[in-house]
């Protein structure tokens, strides 16, 4: 298999490795953020349970 000798090919090449990366890390922060955002919720929804839960079983009457 021959090098690409073209440079025009080379500089396609080029181009298109570098959108591939910014593409995959455009994707890698959309997944970060949203891991962060999911396990903030996670967070409030257990916070939020075991609030009820306090106040139906602890809480005293009146």
């Amino acid at each position: 298999m021959s090098s690409i000798e073209d440079p025009l090919l080379k500089e396609v090449l080029a181009a298109f490795k570098e959108d591939a990366a910014r593409m995959a890390d455009d994707l890698l922060r959309t997944i970060t953020t949203q891991a962060l955002i999911a396990a903030f919720a996670l967070l409030l929804a257990i916070s939020s349970l075991l609030r009820l839960l306090f106040f139906v079983y602890f809480a005293q009457p009146g």
